[in-house]
């Protein structure tokens, strides 16, 4: 009986010890994952934040990917505790750049071999994404951060606390694991309060971008083109919005583009010629109010502070003919004509400061915050006044409201590469890379027909942070 009891007592034992290194190695594989897991966390979190902050550097001017990259590493230089070897951190993460990767924001390729040539050259594409060549920043839209072991050695290898306590037992168990993350985030632009007007790049078979080689002060003519096969560089016309097709029903747009609000930059081409309503929608801000549709609506449609039609340039380039001025308006006649007899006000007989190389928005600004409005001679003052914008540049006091701001005369109108585009008659497309919204001073009222033209002033580039009119997205999509 003795040795009997002795026997299951050793049996006890041999029991107790297997459960114990059983229950000790439960118990060191759930604190050891439980910190892995906390880890992974954290590191997983640190990608996230240094894709985040490498997307923001992606303005797509010179330098982008440079700064991105650095962005990247900064936020990882940290001894966050997920790494061995924490100076290797900011160091041997790799980072990656795209043109594309299929997003909302990207247009949709008819075929790879269409769709790389147009916006993202010298991508090598693989099954998903379309990157970006080291160096083009203009095609980086899109960035990757990786931390991963088989990369960067052991640069991001956890030490394991209780799971080798194990090998005491004679068991063979890691002492460290390895961990990867990656993240990839994306910088992309929603456009805000834009009339339905675009253009065709008309540099872009020449590869070059519109502002480029737009000068601020340089005329355009945008004329009512609205072509119904494929639009060609030069070519102006409208836009469709929230569905609507026709000129006249995107009329109510023109005349206020605030209504417009923001949207994704998706857009879809509208064929057709400028119509009475379309060219009276414009006029609005030259106080110029008429049926149908904007009689008595000014204070929806208020007038601008000043309404004068301004000179056309003298000079224009060769190519698209008669289209695109080089600045050189008649300063001089202009100036003769409505201010140099004025007797009230501030006296400049020569001109204002800088009156030999101001462009016409310069002089539209300068009028206003001088309250030296254009006037032929004799200046008449309303009731009596003329409404004539060619006469004098003083609205109806009537007219006038909160919404008389100078900015009432500049329309943000979209310019977009047609060739790469594709764009036949009504198409949807994204605007991609360089395109975007030129921003134009106009000019003059838009006459009655068979003229029907409205012609306009560059006054500069809408750029992304300094222009309220442009929302920037920055978001994470793995």
């Amino acid at each position: 009986m003795w040795s009997q009891r002795k026997t299951q007592r050793g049996a006890y034992l041999i029991v107790a010890s297997i459960l114990t290194v059983v229950l000790l190695a439960f118990g060191a594989l759930a604190l050891d994952l439980g910190r892995l897991f906390v880890l992974r966390s954290q590191m997983q979190n640190g990608v996230d934040a240094a894709a985040l902050a490498a997307a923001a550097e992606l303005s797509r001017n010179a330098g982008a990917q440079a700064r991105a990259e650095q962005a990247a590493r900064e936020v990882l230089e940290y001894d966050s505790g997920f790494a061995e070897v924490t100076d290797l951190l900011g160091t041997n993460i790799t980072v990656e750049f795209f043109c594309a990767i299929g997003s909302a924001y990207d247009p949709d390729p008819a075929s790879v071999f269409e769709f790389v040539p147009r916006f993202c050259p010298e991508a090598v594409v693989d099954e998903r994404y379309y990157p970006a060549g080291t160096g083009y920043d203009v095609q980086s839209h899109y960035v990757r951060v990786t931390m991963d072991q088989s990369v960067d050695g052991d640069a991001y290898s956890i030490p394991l606390y209780f799971l080798p306590i194990l090998s005491l037992f004679g068991l063979n168990v890691d002492t460290q694991s390895f961990l990867q993350a990656t993240a990839l985030a994306g910088r992309n632009y929603n456009y805000c309060e834009y009339p339905p007007l675009m253009m065709c790049n008309p540099f872009e078979a020449a590869g070059q971008a519109f502002d480029d080689v737009m000068n601020e002060g340089d005329q355009i003519l945008l004329a009512d083109q609205g072509p119904g096969s494929n639009w060609v560089p030069g070519d102006v016309g409208f836009l469709s919005l929230f569905g609507l097709t026709g000129a006249d029903a995107i009329a109510d747009y023109l005349a206020d583009e605030g209504s417009v609000g923001c949207t994704p930059p998706i857009f879809t081409t509208e064929p057709g010629q400028m119509t009475q309503r379309t060219r009276r929608a414009i006029n609005t801000r030259f106080d110029q109010y008429s049926n149908p549709g904007f009689a008595g609506t000014s204070a929806t449609y208020p007038p601008a502070p000043d309404v004068i039609d301004y000179p056309v340039d003298t000079t224009f380039r060769a190519s698209p003919a008669d289209k695109f001025g080089l600045g050189d308006w008649d300063r001089t006649t202009y100036w003769n004509t409505y201010h140099s007899w004025q007797t009230w006000g501030p006296s400049f007989p020569a001109g204002p400061p800088g009156y030999a190389s101001m462009s016409r928005y310069d002089m539209y600004e300068w009028e206003i915050d001088n309250n030296y409005l254009p006037s032929r001679n004799p200046l008449q003052l309303y009731p009596a006044g003329t409404d004539d914008t060619d006469y004098d540049g003083i609205p109806d006091p009537n007219h006038v409201s909160s919404g008389t701001v100078k900015g009432r005369r500049v329309l943000n109108v979209a310019v977009v590469n047609c060739i790469a585009q594709d764009l036949n008659g009504r198409e949807t497309f994204t605007m991609f890379g360089r395109e975007g919204f030129a921003k134009i001073f106009l000019t003059e009222s838009s006459k009655a027909p068979p003229e029907r033209k409205i012609w306009g002033e560059y006054i500069g580039w809408t750029t992304p942070g300094a222009d309220s009119n442009i929302l920037i997205d920055v978001q994470l999509y793995e």
